[in-house]
């Protein structure tokens, strides 16, 4: 008895464990176990085990022992076998067979780790409730965040509270077989004995299922489900064919299956915290669960690539299980460049080419995607080009194909959220050559084409569950034949959308999409959370705030990021369900140096979290249910490591030899056909790297680099190009600093490469060499508010003389002096500045310049020219000026309003200006003894207006000319043979055409040629210009003319137009469009500048509005297709609520509610597309912009009629002094709207809207 004791004491203590506990009663009927004043045998025998002198307390437990083995399952010789002992043996080893095998299928969940929150959780949603009703609870989750491994532990815990426990697996690869097999494991718990009928059938088998499920009190685990129809083999779906206090668990990766199936709670499966991440990596690493010594930190570096996610963590562990440390860092290293884990255990697959057998081969190789494909044929492909992404980084292949330019198309991916999946068309022969005719685009959201002409032999580039990262093929004249390398489908560690957590009523659903970084948060609370409103970096520019949700009379709690160090990492909280409503209870912000909050009502509700993915936020999306925040989800973004620190490449192939070098100071560069070596100057006070030379011995020719105090490198970008030997070679570089662009190195010719151009400052080289340079990349300090791209520009002019600074600790200039000496041309002789402080006082700096040979102060034949910004909202954006060798010659300031000067004179000299930065100056240093070296600090501001750029550049011969300043550029129309003879550019001013005159002249030479270039405005604009200067011999600048010109726009290049040789220049693009055009000209074209202005995020959308007042939250559509319905919330005089459908590309996206909703509205569908908006016009306080203006009525004017005056603000009208009228557009034709935003509250309280020019 003492041992029966302990065998229970046993199944109490180790049944989470899998200990089973199985009675066999032999020649003992159970209930005389219960009964032992029976008189039964086995009573007789208890009565004599017990004797007299035995302890009434160890008695007690026999009895409790007894009492609890009779409640338990087990075997009776007499009933279970008819008393034949052979068939008893035989029923045991089929039952015990039967559940070893089951808890075995349960034993992965044994010491897993980071689940036992999650488990309880769980369990207590499962137990929630009333004993006897029937409960189904979701477990959603990515692909092997651990699902399957939190249901078997949770079952291991409870499955002993019910009849019966079946654990059907991996339903969603399920085939019939396998169905059939699920069905039956089901029918042989339900039903045990004699009775069972099971069948090969599966409907049958339903059909015997739904009529069994009520026998026995089940916990069912339907695992892995991706379907409704699913679920039908198992379970009808209808509760009252189950057992009363039956309980389903469904996991699925599916959040939307969950909520079509009506389950009474969803849990969603977040992955591991860093320490359980940590310790699953080491368990699969080096089989414990502690970092092997003197690999502390190469463990926890490597385990943050898996983002917590147990499925990458243990494939991480276990392919660097048994490796070298060496191996663990190479893998660190790769990682580091791109950051996703399946990139280390997928191959890659070669597929084709298909085609013919003519022309040269060539192979892209390898990238991370593919951004972008241009291609260029009518009936056959002629031509294509390829934008790979590599790591975040640009790689143009060189065209592939004839120079083409017959009808030109582009096909560009929505990256990385986009990516290609196969490639198709057709081969026929052409010109007694197999080429390929046609082309087919797939991508994962859609199809491009078929672009040439669909005849011949259809082929398919395809390869299952793999991305297309590369391309080779045959080409000549025209695309002879292509293939593709294919590769894993790469995601954000896994994650790159989460949630949204909270409540999900669905009706207004908002997406702010992603940006760079997270800078600012409001929260709006009260007794729960009421709104959110998020200001976005966007490289480096404000862009918001985007706010979602009111609150009118609640509290802020404003959260500010030091970006780009201090980054989103994940937000928790608590929610509660309030009169059937989900409501935020509470929001905690953390980051990766603090935790905000708790914000709200602290622990009250049911607590969620994002994942920790080891990521950073770069985004928000949710729901407001009306004016309260219902939901929210996040963005993410994969971060190395190192982060802020980035690394990009290497670009090129793979060398004898690596290296990599740090705190840059200066770049030697050799070359001739290719860079044949580089060799970089360090700084020796925090460099312990020797100045070597990397590559070869040779290379004719040598650049060099010297980095100015204060400037350092931003960007690189180059070209790859086959040598001889068939291996890539790089032939040009290119490197941009925060002041200059430093090249082109070596001839444009080949597979462009290049960083991205804002990403920030570059603080180190790594590369390979061999006999050449034969890669290279850089690691790059990301952008910040600290390290702005213009930071300091200049010194422009000669700075060998003596220094004058006056820091960069003001807010303004405010006043500008300058002095000319007459009588020495004139020359600039002195400049003095009046700043604004942060006090809002003005400091006068001391006169910098006008100082004689003896050393005193110029005073006569001087004249003064005095410039005044008196205008709070104005500041100086650029300055420009003319150079010669006795100093500045001449100086234009440009403002965000205005142009001022020239101040001096322009005539033979040397053209400087600092480049578009999308900043204000707050200071200026420089040097000599007259003026002649000039810079400025610039200080990033969110708002942006018309710069006067770069230019002219190259020749000073002939006469000035200057277009001005317009909208945009529409045509440019170029007569060129080996130079550029004239340009003519058309421009748009508001909607009208505005032609320039000739610049140049018109030729009569037969070789001479004129080229139209028509723009696809607005959507299409210039963005940067380049070309080449030819000189007359002696590098006199006086007789230079332009040679060559290219244009480049945001979606392709026109050009080159002209024989490129000669000096090259290159005006880069800086986030802008180019709006205008200057230089000089005589019988050719001499030089050209440009005027740029620099992009909003909304263009080419016009911004109309809003009209009424400033009262309220922000709210923001966006921009879309077009309008499709519109709803209107009204009871008295003022419109209370307003909610937009628009069109977008042929789907219906219905955005939020803004205002309050009312039992009274007015709803306009639109037959569209039959039925278009034209404009909306209303009417609001005539008192003007405050807080209490709103807008009281809105008509709907469209292509068929007019809906309204919705809103019974109209009939106030004509009472004096109470409405003014609004318009939008104000004047007809003024463009299509695509989009409203405004300002609401308890009234809509302003309305705008974005047009489309039409």
């Amino acid at each position: 008895m003492n041992e029966l004791v302990e065998i229970l004491e046993c199944r109490k203590r180790y049944q989470s464990h899998g200990h089973l506990v199985v009675p066999i009663f032999l020649d003992v009927k159970p209930e005389d176990i219960l009964t032992l004043t029976s008189g039964s045998e086995f009573a007789q025998g208890f009565e004599r085990l017990r004797g007299n002198d035995r302890d009434d307390g160890q008695i007690q437990k026999w009895r409790d022992a007894l009492r609890e083995t009779k409640h338990l399952s087990g075997f009776d010789l007499r009933n279970d076998a008819g008393e034949d002992e052979r068939t008893l043996v035989d029923i045991i080893v089929k039952s015990l067979v039967e559940k070893i095998r089951e808890t075995r299928q349960l034993h992965f969940a044994r010491n897993a780790i980071g689940v036992d929150l999650l488990a309880s959780e769980v369990i207590s949603l499962i137990r929630m409730g009333q004993e006897e009703d029937v409960r189904v609870i979701g477990l959603c989750g990515v692909e092997g965040i651990g699902k399957t491994m939190a249901a078997a532990v949770i079952c291991e815990r409870i499955r002993h509270d019910f009849e019966c426990f079946v654990f059907l697996d991996k339903i969603g690869e399920a085939d019939r077989v396998d169905i059939l097999g699920l069905q039956k494991k089901l029918l042989h718990n339900l039903i045990k004995g004699e009775g069972l009928r099971m069948y090969d059938d599966i409907q049958t088998n339903i059909n015997e299922i739904n009529s069994n499920l009520c026998l026995k009190r089940m916990l069912l685990v339907l695992d892995n489900v991706t379907s409704k129809e699913q679920i039908d083999y198992f379970w009808a779906r209808e509760r009252e064919l189950l057992c009363p206090g039956s309980r389903i668990l469904i996991t699925t990766r599916d959040r939307n299956l969950l909520k079509d199936l009506k389950v009474d709670d969803m849990y969603i499966v977040k992955g591991l915290d860093p320490n359980e991440a940590l310790r699953l990596f080491c368990r699969h690493a080096v089989k414990r669960e502690e970092p092997q010594e003197g690999y502390e930190e190469l463990s926890r570096s490597l385990a943050h690539y898996a983002g917590g996610h147990p499925l990458s963590l243990g494939k991480l562990g276990s392919y660097l299980y048994g490796k070298s440390k060496d191996q663990w860092h190479r893998t660190l290293e790769k990682l580091v460049k791109s950051p996703y884990v399946d990139s280390l255990f997928c191959s890659f697959s070669k597929v084709g080419p298909y085609g013919g057998q003519g022309g040269n081969a060539f192979d892209d190789g390898r990238h991370t995607g593919v951004r972008q494909i241009r291609l260029y044929g009518q009936s056959v492909i002629e031509s294509i080009t390829i934008d790979y992404d590599q790591s975040g980084s640009l790689v143009r292949s060189f065209p592939h194909g004839g120079h083409g330019h017959h009808n030109e198309r582009l096909v560009r991916l929505d990256h990385p959220s986009e990516y290609l999946i196969s490639v198709s068309g057709h081969i026929d022969e052409y010109d007694g050559h197999d080429v390929v005719w046609s082309l087919k685009i797939h991508s994962n959201k859609k199809t491009y084409g078929p672009f040439g002409c669909e005849r011949g032999r259809p082929f398919d580039l395809s390869h299952p569950d793999r991305q297309i990262i590369g391309f080779h093929g045959k080409c000549s004249s025209h695309l002879c034949s292509i293939g593709a390398y294919f590769g894993p489908i790469s995601h954000v560690y896994p994650f790159d959308v989460v949630g949204p957590f909270g409540g999900d009523s669905c009706m207004d659903i908002w997406n702010d999409g992603k940006h760079t970084d997270v800078r600012q948060i409001v929260i709006g609370f009260d007794s729960a959370i009421k709104s959110i409103s998020i200001l976005y970096d966007e490289c480096g520019r404000l862009v918001g705030p985007f706010a979602h949700g009111t609150c009118e009379r609640g509290k802020t709690y404003m959260i500010k990021l030091d970006c780009p160090g201090e980054y989103l990492t994940s937000i928790s909280g608590y929610t509660e369900e309030v009169s059937g409503l989900t409501i935020l209870q509470s929001l905690t912000v953390h980051t990766n140096r603090r935790d905000h909050g708790p914000i709200g009502t602290v622990d009250k509700g049911r607590h969620f979290s994002f994942p920790f993915i080891g990521g950073k936020i770069v985004g928000f999306h949710g729901t407001c249910d009306g004016p309260r925040l219902e939901s929210i989800g996040a963005f993410y973004e994969p971060i190395p490591h190192t982060y802020p620190v980035k690394a990009f490449g290497p670009f090129g192939g793979e060398g004898q030899t690596s290296w990599k070098f740090i705190d840059i100071k200066g770049i030697d560069v050799h070359f001739a056909d290719f860079i044949e070596s580089i060799t970089f100057e360090v700084d020796s006070s925090t460099s312990s790297e020797p100045e070597t030379n990397y590559g070869g011995n040779g290379g004719k020719n040598t650049f060099k680099v010297k980095l100015r105090k204060g400037e350092y490198i931003s960007s690189f970008a180059g070209y790859l190009k086959n040598a001889n030997d068939g291996g890539a070679l790089i032939n040009s570089l290119t490197f941009q600093t925060n002041e200059r662009i430093l090249g082109p190195i070596g001839r444009e010719e080949g597979n462009y490469f290049s960083l991205p151009s804002e990403a920030g400052k570059v603080i180190g080289f790594f590369g390979t060499n061999g006999d050449y340079l034969e890669s290279i990349g850089a690691q790059v300090e990301l952008y910040s508010s600290k390290l702005y791209p213009f930071k300091t520009v200049g010194l422009f002019g000669s700075s060998k003389l003596s220094n004058w600074d006056d820091g960069n600790k003001h807010t303004n200039v405010r006043k500008i002096i300058v002095e000319f000496e007459l009588s020495k041309g004139p020359c600039i002789r002195s400049i003095t500045f009046q700043y604004e402080e942060e006090s809002k006082e003005l400091w006068q700096s001391e006169t910098h310049g006008g100082i004689d040979g003896s050393g005193f102060h110029i005073v006569r034949n001087v004249e003064i020219h005095t410039v005044k910004i008196n205008d709070p909202d104005e500041y100086l954006t650029s300055a420009s000026g003319y150079f010669s060798h006795e100093g500045f010659k001449s100086l234009t300031f440009q403002t965000n309003k205005k142009t001022i000067g020239p101040i001096g004179d322009e005539k033979r000299a040397i053209h400087l200006s600092s480049p578009a930065t999308g900043g204000k100056i707050v200071g200026f240093y420089g040097s000599g003894q007259c003026l002649q070296a000039i810079g400025a600090y610039f200080e990033p501001i969110s708002h942006l207006y018309p710069i006067k750029s770069i230019g002219p550049l190259r020749g000073l011969g002939g006469c000035d000319w200057n277009d001005g300043l317009f909208n945009g550029v529409r045509e440019i129309e170029v007569m060129h043979d080996k130079i550029i003879h004239y340009v003519i550019f058309v421009y748009d001013k508001s909607g009208e055409l505005v032609r320039s005159i000739m610049h140049g002249s018109y030729t009569g030479e037969v070789e001479a040629k004129v080229t139209r270039v028509r723009l696809d405005y607005p959507r299409e604009y210039l963005t940067s210009i380049s070309g080449y200067k030819q000189e007359d011999g002696h590098n006199n600048i006086e007789n230079a003319i332009v040679q060559s010109l290219t244009f480049y726009s945001n979606t392709r290049t026109h050009g080159p137009f002209g024989e490129e040789t000669g000096r090259h220049f290159w005006y880069p693009s800086t986030r802008s469009k180019i709006i205008g055009f200057y230089g000089r000209c005589g019988e050719t074209l001499n030089s050209i500048g440009v005027y740029t202005e620099p992009l909003s995020h909304m263009y080419p959308f016009k911004t109309i509005g809003p009209f009424g007042g400033f009262g309220g939250t922000p709210w923001d559509d966006g921009v879309h297709t077009d309008v499709r319905v519109i709803r209107l919330d009204y009871i008295g005089h003022t419109i209370d609520g307003i909610r937009i459908a628009y069109d977008d590309n042929g789907s219906l996206v219905q955005c939020s509610h803004h205002g309050r909703k009312t039992s009274f509205g007015w709803q306009i569908g639109l037959d569209y597309p039959k039925e278009r908006l034209v404009s909306i016009s209303g009417w609001m306080n005539k008192s003007g912009n405050n807080s209490d203006t709103v807008i009281h009525s809105i008509k709907i004017h469209t292509t068929k009629t007019t809906y309204g005056p919705l809103g019974k603000g109209e009939e106030l009208k004509d009472a004096p002094g109470m409405l003014t009228e609004f318009r939008i557009p104000s004047e007809p034709g003024g463009g299509r709207i695509v989009g409203f935003f405004g300002r609401a509250g308890s009234h809509l309280n302003s309305i705008g809207a974005r047009l489309e020019p039409y």
